[in-house]
């Protein structure tokens, strides 16, 4: 349909996302957890467990001990979407010039032991899916006394949903092209053992 199309997996794009658009929120704070399968972050029965996070807000997510200098890494710019968990932003590379989607989870909003692993999780997911031209690619994970920061392809052509409304309708071979594209994302998914829950027209971005 048009240039390629990009199925936004963990954390749309989280996510959201997942990467791009005007929408690459990869939401996917929300849509991401979907994609793996995961189930929704909140637990009554870890209050004591989100005391002691909350309580502790640079608290290693990612489990490596390592702090990045991430503002080292990427110059930040515009905001490209919010979800519950996070703010999705482009960020370029200084050296390259090269763009991608970031995901900055502030480790204040993870206030239990469920959700540091539901972002633990999001980066495996990513990981694990990377390969299928059709996936949105996963760049890295990063993280500092403040942050989480996933780093993601960015896409900039904008969701699916948007250009149904625009166009009211697409030619028969161009859906059909469509729908393929996204059937071979499900059967990647499903060849990996990952469950994709949360397949709309708002998850899928054109490059």
């Amino acid at each position: 349909v048009g240039n390629g199309v990009v199925a936004v997996l963990a954390g749309g794009g989280g996510g959201g996302g997942a990467a791009g658009g005007k929408q690459q929120q990869q939401q996917q704070d929300k849509d991401g957890e979907d994609a793996a399968a995961a189930g929704a972050p909140k637990n009554s029965a870890s209050t004591a467990q989100a005391a002691a996070l909350a309580a502790s807000p640079s608290a290693d997510v990612l489990g490596r001990g390592a702090k990045d200098d991430v503002r080292a890494l990427f110059t930040f710019g515009k905001v490209l979407g919010k979800g519950q968990f996070g703010v999705t932003r482009v960020v370029t590379n200084p050296l390259t010039g090269e763009q991608n989607a970031c995901k900055v989870i502030p480790k204040r909003k993870l206030v239990g032991k469920e959700d540091a692993e539901d972002v633990r999780r999001e980066v495996r997911v990513l990981h694990h899916l990377s390969g299928h031209p059709h996936v949105v690619a996963f760049r890295g994970a990063y993280e500092d006394s403040q942050a989480v920061y996933i780093v993601m392809e960015l896409c900039k052509g904008g969701e699916l949903f948007d250009a149904v409304a625009k166009r009211g309708h697409f030619r028969e071979r161009e859906a059909a092209r469509c729908v393929a594209t996204l059937l071979s994302v499900v059967q990647h998914c499903h060849g990996m053992c990952v469950a994709l829950r949360d397949l709309k027209p708002e998850n899928v971005l054109f490059l």
